[in-house]
């Protein structure tokens, strides 16, 4: 994991491939003809997934976007005698590691080996993984314990393989139902027929039911076309062909990548004093951002202030100290992402204040005959505006916005084996943030931690309604600010009508002149001015900004109040499930600002 660099930290190129499939009670006791022969096809299906792996690894495209390393293969397992093991004693360093999901505590998790060769083996593979999470399961739940962990490694996997009969799966937990769950999921899956284990591994496309009826439908996958399957998976978007990603979004991950530390929006100071005058709170000019050791020195998570439960702090210094190095990784790419977005920001918003407060100046110049100071005016304007379209400050500030928030959501789900939801299929529409975001989420992988009830009050209380708590802070003061400048700019709009009706009329009834500019002269310049606050209130979305952030707000606490009304202790899956919806909500007012502001990219004031 890159880190410390003077550029934004590039994710090593990972691909995680999931196992589900039977034990020997279907498979037969190792070292059975049909026990040999699946072991045979896992082994050629991990050979052809790593060969594609390693043969798309050394295009020029990923060359330049991934981290200068090694492809890793990464294999998902839950240990279970039979097909987990097969798949997990495949992950060979240093070019494959191995990850496990236990069901319950590993001494619990025993019980389901039968011989003590079974139990060494199983605690030799424990010792080989790379990280372990062990998840709440119960044996008074054991079927909903397995399906639990079936559904963890689904979260963990960009690729299933499934070693299965075909036949009904005995519960939602079996073979069968996991399979079909990721096909739901868009996760392509590679089935290994069990009864057929010769026929190789094949592409699953369909199951209708897998309980009652199954009839999966499968296709011959040559190696060309897993592939390409793995192409839309790894490669950047809108990269055809494989090339260098010269297009609108190539060159954009290509810009972001290459970007060092920004600490001086020049233009932030325009912005910075205007909001301050028209919100009645000093903002500060904006014209500095803090230094990467600044921000650096805040940890996360931060001080556990609050949490007095001792064994939920125990459990949560362990974890943290345990995943330290994913802990700061995550910390490492948002800290890029968010500053960027603020300078961004900071910048066009400086520039667009400039451009629409300098346009009346340019009129009141017109007005009074001074040729040279309108030249000048007007010529700042256009090399404002031109400046922020060359540097692409809208779309930057969008784009790396949106990729801090998706960061900011994973230091919440990331101690929970979960991301951000997204569309992930071959056919979905991705920015080159959401395909960063996805190659820091797959180098991330699982984090090692014990999911005791200490860890997950600790989690529950900490993590998720702390930076709940945070959001909701953020959207009242952002409410307030934003409400203060649109109320502002909605009279003064008002009263600059008001001053240029007058105006017409004084120049009707008494031929107004002052200072040697006649009423028409002075209702232009009036007008002007009150365009140009029409525009600013437009450009900002001031009044929106205001009513999203109240509608926030109210959501956020509601979220925060669910929370609450959590038992003492929650579940795996319900801390997840309520995390994840948290993470929804903040993405959907993430898209739906952006969608806002989409529509707003400076251009000239008329």
């Amino acid at each position: 994991m890159t880190q410390g660099s003077a550029h934004p930290p590039k994710a090593r190129l990972v691909l995680r491939v999931g196992i589900t499939g039977h034990r020997p009670n279907k498979l037969g006791e190792p070292g059975t003809a049909t026990y040999k022969a699946v072991e045979r096809a896992v082994r050629d299906a991990l050979l052809a997934i790593k060969t594609s792996l390693h043969g798309i690894a050394g295009t020029v495209a990923l060359k330049e976007v991934y981290a200068d390393a090694e492809p890793l293969l990464r294999i998902i397992s839950a240990l279970a005698e039979g097909a987990d093991r097969i798949a997990a004693k495949e992950a060979v360093a240093p070019y494959s590691e191995l990850q496990v999901i236990l069901p319950f505590a590993s001494d619990e998790y025993e019980r389901d080996f039968k011989t003590d060769a079974s139990k060494d083996e199983f605690r030799a593979l424990m010792e080989r993984a790379k990280a372990v999470m062990t998840l709440d399961g119960t044996r008074a739940a054991e079927n909903r314990s397995y399906r639990a962990a079936g559904r963890m490694m689904l979260r963990q996997s960009d690729v299933v393989i499934a070693v299965w009969d075909g036949e009904p799966a005995e519960s939602d937990a079996g073979t069968g139902a996991i399979a079909a769950a990721a096909l739901s999921a868009r996760i392509p899956v590679l089935w290994i027929n069990s009864s057929l284990p010769d026929l190789g591994a094949r592409r699953l496309t369909h199951i209708k039911d897998p309980v009652r009826d199954p009839a999966p439908k499968a296709e011959d996958l040559p190696a060309k076309d897993l592939e390409v399957l793995l192409a839309r998976l790894l490669f950047p978007p809108q990269v055809a062909g494989h090339d260098s990603g010269q297009g609108k979004a190539g060159r954009e991950w290509h810009a972001y990548l290459k970007q060092t530390w920004p600490r001086w929006p020049l233009l932030g100071w325009a912005y910075g004093l205007w909001a301050s005058l028209w919100a009645w709170t000093w903002l500060g000019l904006g014209i500095s951002l803090p230094t990467r050791a600044e921000r650096e020195d805040v940890p996360w998570p931060g001080p556990a202030d609050g949490l007095r439960d001792e064994a939920a702090l125990r459990s949560l210094e362990v974890a943290k100290k345990k995943n330290k190095h994913l802990y700061d990784y995550i910390k490492t790419q948002y800290l890029w992402a968010d500053q960027l977005a603020n300078y961004c920001a900071r910048q066009f918003r400086g520039a667009y204040v400039l451009a629409f407060c300098l346009a009346p100046w340019a009129i009141v110049a017109a007005v009074l005959h001074l040729s040279k100071a309108k030249l000048v005016i007007v010529a700042v304007i256009v090399a404002v505006v031109v400046a922020a379209a060359w540097h692409r400050l809208h779309a930057r500030w969008l784009a790396c916005r949106g990729l801090a928030e998706q960061l900011r959501q994973l230091r919440i789900l990331a101690p929970l084996g979960r991301a951000p939801a997204q569309d992930t299929g071959p056919d979905s529409e991705r920015s080159w943030a959401d395909w960063h975001f996805r190659a820091v989420v797959r180098e991330v992988g699982l984090v090692s931690a014990n999911l005791d009830e200490g860890l997950r009050k600790a989690l529950a209380e900490h993590v998720v309604q702390k930076l709940v708590k945070d959001q909701i802070n953020y959207h009242e003061v952002t409410k307030e600010r934003a409400r203060r400048i649109a109320h502002m700019l909605h009279w003064f709009h008002y009263l600059l009508f008001g001053i240029t009706f007058l105006v017409v009329v004084l120049q009707v009834t008494y031929s107004l002149c002052v200072f040697g500019i006649d009423g028409s002269g002075w209702a232009i310049v009036f007008s002007a001015f009150g365009g140009a606050s029409i525009g600013l209130a437009n450009q900002g979305e001031f009044e929106r900004i205001a009513h999203s952030s109240k509608a926030m707000e109210a959501q956020l606490r509601d979220t925060l109040r669910d929370f609450q009304d959590l038992p003492d202790v929650p579940s795996v899956t319900e801390l997840g499930d309520r995390a994840e919806r948290t993470a929804a909500l903040m993405l959907k007012d993430v898209l739906g600002w952006r969608a806002l502001f989409l529509t707003r990219p400076l251009e000239p004031p008329a």
